[in-house]
C-alpha cells in the first residue's frame, strides 16, 4: 500500500524513484519468547528503575491479519478497499481473488462476508487456544498470546474487521482453554522472573529509524532536535 522499502520519488510529478540501501539494525534482542513476559535490562545490566516489563507480539497469530498471502482481509469474499465508485465514492466490489486486477473484481456480497467472518473467528480462537496449550505442554507456565492490530485496520482497510474482532472477543471469553486479559493483569499475575535486553529498533523498514531519518529528511533533525 506504500512505495517500496528504501524508494523515494522524486521529479516535479514523482514520475523518477530514487532508491537506497536500507540499513537493517545490527542489534539482536536476546533470544526469548512471545508467550511470556520479561524484564529489561537497563544500562548497568541489571533492572532498570522502577523496573519495566515487556511482552514480545505473537508472530503465528500477527500472520493471521498482517500477512499479505496468509491474512484474513486477503480473503476472496471481503470487500475490496481500493476500488471505489467514480461517482457515490462508494465500494461495491469485493477482494475476489489474489492478484485480481481492479477493473476485473466480483460485486461485494455482504452475506459471502459473514460467513467467512465466522470462519475466520472459529479459526482465530482456536489458532489462540492451541498456541496457549501447546506452550503450557512444554514449559508448565501459563503463558500468553499479545496479539496487537492499528484500529486503523479494523473497520477502514478491512472493512469487515471490527466483526471480526467482536466475534473472537465473544469466543474467547466463553472459552474454557484461556482468558482474555491486559499486558498489566498478566504481569501482575505473572511476575517475570528473566531478564531480556531490547535493542533500539523501530515498526520501519529494515527495524530502523530509516523511514523517518534518512537522506531526504535528515537535514530537518538537527534544527528540530
Amino acid at each position: 500500500m506504500g512505495k517500496a522499502a528504501g524508494e523515494v520519488a522524486i521529479g516535479p510529478y514523482g514520475m523518477v524513484a530514487r532508491r537506497y540501501v536500507v540499513p537493517v539494525a545490527d542489534e539482536l534482542a536476546s533470544a526469548g519468547t512471545t508467550f511470556a513476559a520479561y524484564h529489561i535490562v537497563g544500562s548497568d545490566k541489571g533492572l532498570t528503575d522502577p523496573p519495566v516489563a515487556v511482552i514480545g507480539r505473537n508472530n503465528r497469530t500477527g500472520q493471521q491479519v498482517w500477512s499479505a498471502d496468509l491474512g484474513y482481509p486477503g480473503d476472496a469474499d471481503y470487500r475490496e478497499f481500493h476500488k471505489k465508485d467514480h461517482k457515490s465514492g462508494l465500494q461495491y466490489w469485493r477482494v475476489t481473488g489474489p492478484g485480481v486486477d481492479l477493473g476485473d473484481k466480483d460485486h461485494y456480497h455482504p452475506d459471502w462476508a459473514d460467513h467467512k467472518v465466522g470462519e475466520h473467528v472459529r479459526h482465530f480462537a482456536s489458532l489462540v487456544e492451541q498456541l496457549i496449550q501447546d506452550y503450557h505442554s512444554d514449559s508448565g507456565k501459563y503463558g500468553i498470546v499479545s496479539a496487537n492490530y492499528d484500529t486503523e485496520l479494523l473497520g477502514h482497510w478491512w472493512f469487515e474487521g471490527i466483526d471480526w474482532l467482536k466475534g473472537v472477543l465473544r469466543t474467547l471469553a466463553a472459552s474454557q482453554v484461556v482468558d482474555l486479559t491486559t499486558a498489566s493483569e498478566y504481569v501482575y499475575e505473572n511476575e517475570p522472573d528473566q531478564m531480556i535486553a531490547v535493542p533500539e529498533c523501530s515498526w520501519g523498514t529494515g527495524g530502523t529509524h530509516w523511514t523517518w531519518d534518512n537522506p531526504e529528511t535528515h537535514w530537518m533533525w538537527e534544527p528540530i532536535h
